[in-house]
């Protein structure tokens, strides 16, 4: 039997500034682990304010959703939502990456409150070019 997919999106926030060069490990190692558990999504920074979407089987994204939460870097982790989809927004991105103008990042964090039923498809406006 096929595993169902779903999405997961939150949004947090880092401890300390992080340099360029931080932000590019963080990075490479998160799209290592997530291609190794079939895990896809994007990322978008407003300074050291961060929104994520995570994509795959419900265990490989907990597993992710996981390990954000333990890591002592992020606090005020909040999650958005996380539920099954039928088919992944950024299959092709073991994490893309962009970052945002803090209006941009918190209309998009707006999208996602309940009641609200635009909140993927402006973030994936964001990716295909209409920012």
């Amino acid at each position: 039997m096929k595993e169902s997919l779903h999405r997961l999106v939150y949004v947090s926030s880092a401890c300390s500034p992080m340099s360029s060069s931080e932000l590019e490990r963080l990075l490479a190692g998160a799209r290592a682990r997530n291609q190794a558990q079939d895990v896809t999504g994007a990322l978008l920074c407003s300074g050291g304010n961060f929104m994520q979407v995570l994509e795959g089987s419900r265990e490989a994204v907990r597993s992710v959703f996981e390990r954000v939460r333990r890591n002592p870097a992020h606090h005020q982790i909040i999650e958005l939502m996380c539920e099954p989809v039928q088919r992944r927004e950024f299959a092709d991105w073991s994490m893309a990456f962009s970052h945002a103008s803090w209006d941009k990042l918190q209309q998009v964090q707006q999208a996602f409150k309940p009641g609200h039923e635009d909140g993927m498809e402006l973030l994936h406006s964001f990716w295909s070019g209409s920012r």
